[in-house]
């Protein structure tokens, strides 16, 4: 008597390593999750046209794994499967649907559970962040010699005004006046040929009385 063969109609998950090539041709390693089952309906004639369970992930659930991400990381830059992970995902599920569906088998779910890639380009993504973090404190430094420059004019300038001011209000008259208010009642000789005092009693204000 013949063995008689089962097939689950049951969710079953399959995981394999991938490898492909991404638009900008770095080496993308990820590894895949798929949720998938028979359609009930369908079972006699997946088992006829394919075999058994081993038969069906062995020929038709991981070459189609392996041929959808090739096709869809080949749509994106390396950054933009970081970068866009869940419209990647979604490609993927889109692709295995379609992929799948001709031999009567439904997808349940995708998962992208891991995503790396060579050390190689990690090395360089690691370099390319240093430099923009380099330019980025270059730029600091620069507006803060800049700010630090305008302050200092802003100083000068604003010095340069108040000495401007105070050498156009120093006319003759105040500058006598600030001497008389320091004035002690004495006042200074010169002596040489005769004798004469720095500040002419006439100059003095009306106001103030002669000794």
């Amino acid at each position: 008597m013949d063995a008689v063969e089962t097939l689950s109609t049951r969710v079953q998950k399959q995981e394999i390593p991938t490898e492909a090539s991404s638009k900008d041709l770095q080496d993308v390693f990820s590894d895949v999750a798929l949720n998938w089952h028979i359609l009930p309906d369908r079972v006699n004639v997946v088992f006829q046209q394919i075999g058994n369970e081993t038969a069906v992930v062995t020929a038709i659930i991981n070459p189609a794994i392996e041929e959808v991400i090739k096709v869809v990381m080949a749509h994106y830059t390396a950054e933009e499967v970081i970068t866009q992970r869940d419209q990647v995902k979604a490609e993927v599920d889109v692709g295995l649907r379609s992929r799948l569906a001709p031999y009567n088998l439904a997808v349940d779910d995708v998962s992208l559970t891991t995503i790396h890639f060579s050390q190689q380009f990690r090395d360089a993504v690691e370099a390319k962040q240093i430099a923009v973090q380099e330019a980025k404190k270059a730029e600091f430094e620069a507006q803060k010699a800049l700010r630090q420059a305008e302050t200092e004019i802003n100083l000068a300038r604003g010095t340069a005004e108040a000495h401007q001011i105070l050498q156009d209000t120093l006319t003759p008259d105040v500058l006598k006046y600030q001497a008389l208010k320091k004035w002690d009642g004495h006042l200074p000789m010169i002596t040489g040929q005769g004798t004469s005092t720095v500040i002419e009693l006439d100059d003095l204000s009306p106001s103030m009385p002669r000794e």
